[in-house]
C-alpha cells in the first residue's frame, strides 16, 4: 500500500501524466484486445477522473478521454478492415460468426445508430467498430461518429464524477 501511495503522489506532481493515463485507460477500453484483459471501463474511467480533476483543467480531462477512445474504436475499426481485406483469423471469428452476423444485419440497416449507441455498451463499444471494419463501411462516417460518441461518452463519465463529488466533497471540486 506505501508504494501505491508513493506513486499516486509522484502523479499528482505531474499532471501530464495524469492526462496520459486518462489517455490510456479510454484507449484500452476502445480497442478490441486489450479490452477483455482489463477491468470494466466505469471503474477505470471514474478512479482515473477523480484522481485527475482536483491536478487537471476539465477540459484537458475530456480531451484525455475522447481522444483515447476515439483512437481506440479507430483502431478496432482498422483491424476488422484488414480481417476482411487480408482473410485473417478466420477460424478463430467462425466461432463467433453468430455475433457477427447479427453485428452485421444491424449494421446494414441502422449502422450509424447502431455505431454511435455501441460506445455505451461494454462489449458493443470495440465490437461494433470492429464490424464496421470487416463490413469496410465509409471510413469517414465510422471516424465521425466514433468521435461524436466518444466526446458524449468522455462528457458522461466527468459529470458523473464531479456530481458524486459536489454531493460528498462540494469544496473540493468547485
Amino acid at each position: 500500500m506505501t508504494y501505491l501511495n508513493a506513486f499516486w503522489s509522484e502523479i499528482n506532481l505531474h499532471p501530464i501524466w495524469l492526462f496520459t493515463i486518462l489517455f490510456s485507460i479510454a484507449i484500452s477500453k476502445s480497442t478490441v484486445v486489450l479490452s477483455s484483459f482489463l477491468p470494466p471501463a466505469s471503474v477505470m474511467l471514474l478512479t482515473g477522473i477523480t484522481a485527475s480533476l482536483p491536478k487537471l483543467n476539465i477540459s484537458l480531462v475530456w480531451l484525455a478521454i475522447t481522444l483515447g477512445a476515439t483512437i481506440g474504436s479507430i483502431i478496432s475499426y482498422y483491424l476488422g478492415n484488414q480481417i476482411t481485406r487480408r482473410k485473417l483469423f478466420s477460424r478463430f471469428f467462425s466461432r463467433y460468426q453468430s455475433t457477427i452476423d447479427n453485428a452485421h444485419n444491424k449494421l446494414q440497416n441502422q449502422g450509424i445508430t447502431v455505431l454511435f449507441t455501441s460506445r455505451f455498451i461494454a462489449v458493443l463499444r470495440y465490437m461494433i467498430p470492429l464490424v464496421a471494419g470487416m463490413l469496410l463501411m465509409n471510413r469517414t462516417k465510422v471516424y465521425s461518429v466514433c468521435l461524436l460518441s466518444a466526446a458524449i461518452w468522455a462528457a458522461v463519465f466527468i459529470l458523473i464524477v464531479k456530481g458524486a463529488f459536489s454531493i460528498i466533497a462540494p469544496e473540493a471540486f468547485m
